[in-house]
């Protein structure tokens, strides 16, 4: 099932102004049976949201006007009530979709999924060799699962992307995994980027340091070479989306939000500033009223302390929860977005001799 883009850009819009939770990203476990080199996840074992906790907060989220419903762990299926907990997003007319590694995914499950009318699964795919793919999740066989589960989704009509980070333990996958893709009838979604591990904040009065797994990243030049495959042939640096300072940074928090498996509420997976939690508070209140809502709704691209004056600042991908990570401050600046927007420039401006961007007088203006 694909979803038209201009009548979403619009219907967006409009969550956005009227904060209605129209995405909702919820982890429904952070227990998984590999242990990926470049995981995020610090700690697997928490005290996860039951089938009717979850049921309660389905219910809300759909009263306020939620449609988009992303499932993720972890890996789901370790959950023995998954199906259960799917079944109750799609009975309420959620678009459900979710990410796996799909290697608890059987023909039996294939068919659940279905039937039930999960619309999309995104598959974790790290490459198209086994010997590559496995040694990054540790399991052995671990691709050939993956592959097969993508095999009987297919055919039953289930939407499938495959999902690979390029790093440093699979370097070239972004010329692999578009043809894996087309081999399986697939789209495919690449990213240059390691999101650091979960939980890990700065060293005190340290801001600008946090390099948990950031050292599995290519190198730039490398970058340059996954953006470029991301984005196909002919895409160039006229094209790239052009943002107008006053315009929010992104759906967090003002359209979008993130439940973990415990229970805590916050704008975003990567934004680790807690709203409460739904064993306390119902959802509809933390929506409504907490503390990081309320500055996520308040934060347009012109916010950022020195981002103004950059010459990336229209297309860069300005993130508040990672410049909280590594400042302490929301508005604060991200040397890791400051780099990602320079990858994106090199990769696709054409000027040669205005390449460059100095980040070190940007991180000057951090709080």
């Amino acid at each position: 099932m694909i979803v038209d883009a201009a009548p979403l850009a619009h219907l967006k819009q409009h969550a956005d102004q009227r904060a209605i939770p129209l995405y909702t990203h919820i982890d429904l476990t952070w227990r998984c049976d590999l242990a990926c080199v470049h995981c995020y996840l610090e700690e697997r074992v928490k005290h996860e949201l039951d089938l009717a906790e979850l049921q309660d907060v389905l219910d809300q989220i759909a009263a306020l006007g939620g449609l988009f419903m992303l499932f993720s762990g972890g890996d789901i299926f370790l959950r023995p009530d998954a199906l259960d907990i799917l079944r109750a997003a799609t009975d309420r007319g959620f678009y459900v979709s979710i990410i796996t590694h799909a290697g608890h995914i059987t023909e039996e499950v294939a068919e659940e999924l279905t039937t039930m009318g999960v619309a999309l699964i995104h598959v974790s795919i790290y490459s198209s060799r086994a010997e590559v793919h496995d040694r990054i999740t540790k399991v052995p066989g671990s691709l050939h699962a993956s592959l097969r589960a993508i095999s009987w989704l297919r055919r039953r009509g289930i939407a499938v992307e495959m999902k690979c980070p390029v790093f440093a333990d699979n370097e070239g996958a972004e010329l692999e995994i578009p043809l894996l893709a087309a081999r399986y009838d697939c789209t495919f979604k690449l990213d240059h980027r390691i999101i650091p591990a979960l939980g890990v904040l700065p060293p005190e009065g340290l801001t600008g340091h946090c390099d948990s797994l950031t050292h599995l990243n290519l190198n730039v030049d490398q970058q340059i070479d996954v953006v470029r495959a991301a984005h196909g042939q002919g895409f160039t640096w006229a094209h790239l989306q052009r943002h107008d300072l006053a315009t929010p940074v992104c759906k967090a928090g003002r359209s979008a939000v993130y439940i973990d498996p415990e229970g805590n509420v916050s704008p975003c997976l990567v934004w680790e500033q807690h709203a409460g939690n739904l064993r306390h508070t119902d959802f509809t209140e933390l929506w409504n009223h907490g503390e990081v809502f309320e500055l996520a709704r308040d934060t347009t691209r012109k916010s950022f302390y020195g981002c103004a004056t950059c010459e990336n600042v229209l297309f860069c991908e300005i993130c508040p929860g990672k410049a909280h990570k590594e400042t302490g401050h929301a508005r604060g600046i991200s040397a890791q977005m400051c780099r990602a927007a320079t990858v994106t420039r090199l990769a696709f401006d054409d000027r040669e001799h205005d390449l460059a961007i100095d980040i070190a007088h940007l991180l000057d203006d951090a709080p």
